[in-house]
């Protein structure tokens, strides 16, 4: 029982794993046929327990099976920690491949249908190997350079898992927690990788003793410094507000950016029970992922909830409880809001590849949303990438 298409597989976002499994067992029970039950099902013990609890006769796999082709060869053997999850990103299975017209890709497994490239074979020359920053594309280098047999060392300020933490804060987002867990539990367990948490420099790279470095630092919240009194206590960030680091105060609270991470911390915001006004400042709301799963999923969740979406609109001063707008005729407005939570996007960070790359007399790899602020899928891509060419 799969009911939809990949052209409707956007809300998919936003449902819960195994959300099939009453509709499943209504029919189950009505017919005397086998009955597969799908849709969402990423764990074998979610697939164990929909058998169970007789939501169906049989479990069908779908994108996880992409993620991870061995997925029920390792659960048959108990191996359910070495499973690859699904993130339930949509990105490669449909945004870029079904919906557009080519080859199906996965985000968390840069290897699928990609035939032309060959399997990780190990190094004649092992090399030490420096990774700074792990987040998504920090880990899989790190992972995949260690495969070639080189010894890594990975430098993380935080903790394993970069901004896929904040990422994965919605509830709807909560299978890239598992990415996370899987990504610790392998380079825990990896002889070839030490973890070191530490907020290292590019001088701290120089003085290293290593043959090659992948600079994988993530991306930068934009701050808005040119606004009139953006440091206001009135103000917070969005992914601060994911989190739920910070409490943010009063009944009405205005969200400054409509992109992907504004959609999601405006709904977080809602479900605080906060009265939450979105303001773009392009023409169009969600106007840069406009054909992506995730913001035709957020564009109708948005729609169907109390938020208030203002687009051709420039936030220009914070000031006692109300905020200045202005439109592109330089007409301005006034917002009255107890609180501003910025979503204004990221920006890459170079500098630290560049200074890198000038000083030090080896190969540094620049990737992820260090080299340019993209989507998930890219950060792991080109990570991979990196780690298997050293």
């Amino acid at each position: 029982m799969i009911s939809g298409t990949h052209a409707t597989a956007a809300m998919e976002i936003l449902q819960p794993d195994g959300f099939n499994a009453n509709m499943t067992k209504r029919i189950k029970d009505a017919v005397s046929i086998p009955v597969f039950a799908g849709h969402n099902v990423f764990t074998p013990e979610l697939a164990e327990k929909m058998l169970s609890d007789g939501d169906g006769d049989f479990v069908a796999l779908g994108r996880a099976s992409l993620a991870d082709p061995a997925w029920a060869k390792k659960a048959q053997n108990g191996l359910a920690d070495d499973i690859t999850p699904c993130i339930n990103c949509l990105i490669g299975c449909t945004d870029r491949g079904l919906l557009a017209n080519r080859p199906i890709s996965c985000t968390v497994n840069p290897t699928l249908y990609k035939y032309e490239c060959p399997p990780i074979t190990p190094t004649q020359t092992p090399k030490n190997v420096v990774v700074i920053g792990g987040g998504p594309a920090g880990c899989e280098a790190a992972l995949a350079a260690a495969r070639r047999g080189n010894h890594v060392t990975l430098y993380e300020k935080r903790e394993i898992g970069g901004a896929m933490i904040e990422a994965s804060a919605p509830e709807n987002k909560a299978d890239i927690r598992r990415l996370i867990a899987y990504y610790k539990r392998h380079l825990d367990n990896n002889k070839n990788i030490d973890v070191v948490q530490k907020n290292v420099t590019t001088e701290d790279i120089l003085n290293e003793n290593c043959d090659a470095a992948i600079v994988a630092v993530g991306g930068r919240e934009r701050t808005l410094n040119n606004v009139n009194g953006i440091n206001s206590d009135m103000v917070f960030s969005a992914m601060s507000v994911l989190t739920h680091d910070v409490n943010v105060p009063g009944e009405s609270v205005a969200v400054i950016g409509g992109g992907i991470t504004g959609s999601e911390t405006a709904l977080e915001l809602v479900r605080m029970g906060k009265q939450v006004t979105i303001v773009e400042m392009a023409d169009q709301f969600l106007s840069n992922r406009s054909t992506s799963s995730a913001a035709q999923a957020y564009a109708v969740a948005i729609s169907q909830s109390t938020i208030k979406v203002l687009t051709s609109l420039r936030l220009e001063k914070v000031a006692d409880g109300q905020l200045t707008l202005v439109d592109k005729f330089g007409n301005e407005q006034l917002l009255k809001t107890d609180a501003v939570v910025l979503a204004a996007g990221f920006d890459a960070q170079p500098q630290f590849a560049n200074t890198l790359d000038d000083n030090a007399n080896i190969p540094v790899y620049n990737v992820g949303d260090a080299k340019r602020v993209r989507d998930i899928y890219d950060a792991v891509h080109e990570g991979f990438v990196a780690g298997r060419q050293i």
